[in-house]
């Protein structure tokens, strides 16, 4: 995710060269060695805020290393109460959000969204801030209430240049309790699988049912009891108790697929719209 207001703009000038060589490093791209670097001087450091900005620079780095939880851990640790810069203080709790939600930690990332924008009120018409929302609102799917914030976010950057709205088209995803239900109470009709979206799948389970049922049926009549109750029952049991559990499974990843498309879709205008700018 590329982004000019998702990298950490560093905000105090270093006292004396406490940063330079940690810096250096990181300018190189040895993000592991850098991170170790902030986390040395944080240490050593009586400073409040030179503590804070290099962990908020050590937590940009593991960032960068994809060491996301970790970052956000960080950066979580920090004593707000110490530190006097009030910019500082919102580029952590902005930055921790940012590494929750990378983190894939949707309730964390939203619950620290709204801690931000309780301390810092004024923020919750920034640019980030909005982009932010929109993205874990996506998550959680309470897409309704992402297209109020998609709408604001594309007038602070003119909405006569918008692309038409993508929540006009919100995805439609199944119900697993209902696919599980259609399947253990439809025998014999691939019912579930086919509410899930899988067609071929349910035709496989009507023969395969079908063919267990009556060759267990055919078996008893010839008087094969044992060999009609373990293979013609036990072998349509097997397939009617999976193709129960196959058909909630299927629907959870139809819904999976469905909303990654279509966040991966509107993040990616969104990033568009930021990289273009506000004319």
């Amino acid at each position: 995710m590329i982004c000019k207001f998702l990298c950490v703009p560093f905000l105090i000038k270093a006292q004396g060269n406490v940063f330079n060589y940690a810096d250096s490093i990181r300018h190189a791209g040895n993000f592991t060695l850098a991170t170790v670097e902030y986390e040395r001087i944080a240490f050593e450091n009586a400073s409040p805020t030179i503590k804070a900005e290099a962990t908020l620079k050590g937590a940009d780095c593991m960032k960068m290393l994809k060491r996301y939880d970790e970052a956000a851990s960080l950066l979580d640790a920090v004593n707000m109460e110490n530190i006097p810069d009030p910019k500082l203080k919102y580029q952590i709790l902005f930055q921790s959000l940012l590494n929750s939600y990378l983190a894939h930690e949707e309730n964390s990332s939203f619950s620290k969204l709204a801690s931000l924008c309780y301390y810092y009120p004024d923020s919750s018409h920034n640019k980030d801030v909005l982009f932010m929302k929109i993205l874990c609102l996506n998550e959680m799917q309470q897409w309704k209430e992402a297209d109020t914030i998609y709408r604001n976010f594309m007038t602070a950057f003119n909405h006569s240049a918008v692309p038409s709205n993508p929540y006009l088209k919100i995805p439609r995803l199944k119900d697993p309790e209902k696919a599980e239900k259609l399947s253990a109470y439809l025998p014999f009709t691939g019912a579930g699988l086919f509410y899930a979206g899988n067609v071929p799948e349910g035709l496989l389970s009507i023969a395969l049912q079908a063919s267990f049922a009556a060759f267990g049926a055919y078996s008893i009549l010839m008087e094969r009891y044992i060999t009609g109750v373990l293979i013609g029952v036990g072998g349509y049991a097997a397939f009617y108790h999976g193709g129960t559990r196959r058909a909630k499974w299927l629907a959870e990843k139809y819904n999976e697929k469905k909303t990654i498309q279509f966040n991966t879709m509107i993040r990616n205008q969104l990033l568009a719209v930021i990289n273009k700018g506000t004319p």
